[in-house]
């Protein structure tokens, strides 16, 4: 019995143990899976794209024909026959932000080509978004713009490297260079003198118009690369090339709605205060991203805060000067939403602080035993005198002056006077804030002696029975 009591205990520990091993082999397999599946990336993919090429302007711009989707990346190529001139400007109708990606390539004496991008742009219908690229110099020579829209690529960030090259041969070519992200999309155009005849090795050609090309690969690991195109004949070129990271596809990919209800309050001459609704997340919102441009139509907006709530004070601005505002927010990723309304406020007027000048040629002349009349020259002031203050004091050599009057011209009446006696005045202007200024000189004047007063002949006159009738008074 006690051997059989053994037996079984033995398979009963035997048992246990199994399941113990069975339990942990199949945790260790679900923390593999959870944790060692490699990171996905969303595979980029080229939309649309478009282009133009004139003979001389100083504004170039081309239209996006087809509706764009919001949180996609725009590129947009320019280049000219000179290698002075710059690009002072770039815009879109929707209201999107473009960095510089690289350039200015110059050929010397031959050519200038810029390379710019807005990532995460905002929706826009069909036809509705037109990029315009201003130059610096007045009716460039054969100014050209490409503009490309890309979707499946990083919404922040998106920039991994940049290149730019010049030469003059039948092979435009950047030479090497280097990514550092596993998934790229290496997008590559050219300004050449003659014609390219195709995409270069390993690339799509995206637009091939007017001898100039677009293309665009796709990397599958970081490692070298390069980018060229075959021209038809020697000739000067330039090529630039950008390598931008594919959105991560493996996390949070759903943006923060817009911010709503912008609005934005002068609080002084060097600063508005903005406040807006805010925005919603599947996950949350971090934060907001504030940018402003300068001028009652601006569109060149740049970042002036980060805050991670539904406020903002813009500060150290200029006086009586319009600002442009606009807001997105942002989460963890960071995915950043569409932009909220623009909304625009002027900075307050400066501060006056400056007074008037001081009254001159201050009189006091009596006009009366009871009266003396004042007169000045009136003062100055930055904005405006808006009135006097006309202080007095009684007898000769007097200094304890008080206020007698406010009047908003340059003359005054005091009455009510002492006869025979001297009464010295002051006067000082005032502004609307008011600011004060100094005293004008002091005036004395003196009323004049009263009026003598001496009795005249009276004549009495009675009746038949000695009563009084009538009394006459003759004045002398």
């Amino acid at each position: 019995m006690e051997q059989k009591n053994c037996a079984h205990a033995f398979q009963t520990r035997a048992g246990f143990y199994r399941a113990r091993f069975v339990f942990v082999r199949l945790l260790f397999a679900v923390f593999a899976t959870a944790v060692f599946v490699p990171f996905a990336w969303a595979t980029p993919a080229y939309v649309q794209g478009s282009g133009v090429k004139t003979v001389t302007t100083t504004t170039i711009s081309s239209t996006f024909s087809s509706a764009q989707t919001a949180g996609n990346l725009n590129v947009v190529a320019v280049g000219w026959a000179d290698s002075t001139s710059s690009v002072t400007g770039i815009t879109d109708s929707a209201g999107n932000v473009y960095t510089l990606a690289v350039g200015p390539t110059r050929r010397t004496g031959s050519v200038t080509s810029y390379l710019y991008y807005a990532t995460n742009i905002v929706s826009a219908a069909a036809a509705a978004n037109t990029v315009t690229v201003t130059i610096s110099a007045a009716d460039v020579t054969w100014p050209e713009i490409r503009i490309v829209e890309y979707s499946g690529l990083a919404t922040s960030s998106p920039l991994d490297v940049a290149v730019g090259a010049n030469g003059s041969s039948a092979t435009a070519s950047t030479g090497n260079f280097t990514t550092t992200n596993a998934t790229d999309l290496i997008a590559a155009w050219t300004y050449v003198e003659n014609n390219v005849t195709g995409a270069g090795s390993g690339y799509t050609s995206r637009l091939l118009v007017n001898g100039d090309l677009f293309e665009d690969r796709l990397t599958s690991s970081a490692g070298t690369y390069s980018a060229t195109a075959p021209i038809n004949a020697s000739g000067y070129w330039t090529i630039q090339a950008v390598a931008f990271k594919a959105a991560a596809s493996g996390g949070d990919v759903v943006a923060p709605t817009a911010p709503t209800g912008l609005g934005a309050t002068p609080a002084s001459s060097s600063q508005i205060n903005l406040s807006w609704t805010a925005s919603s997340d599947n996950v949350g919102v971090t934060g907001y991203r504030v940018e402003r441009c300068q001028g009652s139509g601006c569109s060149t907006f740049a970042q002036v805060g980060t805050p991670t709530g539904t406020t903002f004070s813009d500060t150290g601005l200029t006086a009586s000067t319009t600002y442009r505002y606009r807001v997105r927010a942002a989460d963890a990723v960071p995915n950043l939403s569409g932009y909220s309304s623009i909304v625009s406020a002027m900075s307050q007027a400066p501060a006056d602080t400056a007074a008037p000048t001081a009254p001159t040629g201050l009189t006091a002349s009596a006009a009366s035993s009871t009266q003396i009349n004042l007169s000045w020259t009136a003062s100055t002031d930055n904005v405006g005198v808006t009135g006097y203050r006309v202080e007095r004091c009684q007898g000769a050599g007097c200094s304890t002056f008080a206020q007698i009057g406010t009047p908003t011209g340059t003359t005054f009446s005091d009455t009510g006077l002492m006869a025979s006696t001297s009464y010295s005045y002051r006067v000082r202007a005032q502004d609307a804030v008011p600011n004060l200024s100094s005293y004008s000189a002091v005036a004395t004047g003196v009323t004049s002696a009263a009026a003598a007063h001496t009795a005249g002949a009276v004549t009495y006159q009675y009746d038949s029975f000695g009563r009084l009738k009538q009394v006459t008074v003759t004045p002398n």
